[in-house]
C-alpha cells in the first residue's frame, strides 16, 4: 500500500481514495486472467501490469471525485465494481486476441515459414476508422501494434488474425502517431 500512496501522491490523490482504489484491486486480483505462452501471449502477461496501474489510477480518482462531491461511499463502490468488470472483461479479451495472434502466426509459421499473422476486419458501418485502416496488415504478435491485437482493439473490435497464405502479397502495419485520438474511441 505504502508503494501505491508514494507512486499516487504527485497526481494528489486522496489517501482514502487510493485505499479503497487499492482494496478494491486486492479482492479482484485473482481473477485477472493469464495468457498463452507464446510471443503475444508473453507480451500481454508483461504489458497487464500497465493496464492494472491505469485502472488504478483511474478507480482513485473516481473515488475521490465521488468523495468531494458528497456521494456514499455504498454507491461508489457500486460504481466502481461496474468499472472493474469492465477491466476485467477487456483484460480477457487482450488475453484471448494476443492467444488467436500466436494461433494464426503459429499455422503461417507452418505453411510460409514466417510467424506472422494478417489483421482482418469487417467491412461495414461499425467498423471503426483504425479497424479498417489495420485491415490486411502483416503484424508480429511478440511486437503488437500501436493499437493492440485484433479482437481488442477498442471494447466492440470484432476484427481477428489471419494466417499468411503463400504467394500473396501483404502490407506491413502502419505507425499511428496520434495515440490519444485512438486510446479516445
Amino acid at each position: 500500500m505504502e508503494m501505491i500512496r508514494r507512486a499516487l501522491a504527485p497526481l494528489r490523490v486522496d489517501p482514502r481514495a487510493a485505499r479503497a482504489a487499492h482494496q478494491m484491486m486486492q479482492r479482484s486480483a485473482q481473477a485477472l486472467p493469464r495468457s498463452g505462452s507464446g510471443p503475444g501471449g508473453r507480451k500481454t502477461n508483461s504489458d497487464a501490469h500497465l493496464y492494472r496501474a491505469w485502472y488504478l489510477i483511474n478507480a482513485a480518482r473516481r473515488v475521490q471525485q465521488g468523495l468531494s462531491d458528497g456521494r456514499l461511499a455504498a454507491d461508489i463502490v457500486r460504481t466502481e465494481e461496474n468499472y472493474l468488470r469492465a477491466h476485467h472483461r477487456a483484460q480477457v479479451r487482450r488475453a484471448q486476441a494476443a492467444a488467436d495472434a500466436d494461433t494464426a502466426a503459429e499455422a503461417s509459421h507452418i505453411s510460409t515459414g514466417r510467424r506472422l499473422a494478417v489483421w482482418r476486419a469487417h467491412a461495414d458501418e461499425r467498423t471503426t476508422r483504425d479497424c479498417r485502416m489495420m485491415n490486411g496488415k502483416v503484424f508480429d504478435p511478440a511486437v503488437g501494434t500501436s493499437i493492440g491485437y485484433p479482437g481488442s482493439a477498442h471494447p466492440s473490435c470484432r476484427c481477428w488474425p489471419e494466417e499468411l497464405r503463400p504467394g500473396r502479397r501483404y502490407r506491413p502495419v502502419p505507425t499511428i502517431t496520434n495515440i490519444k485520438e485512438v486510446r479516445r474511441r
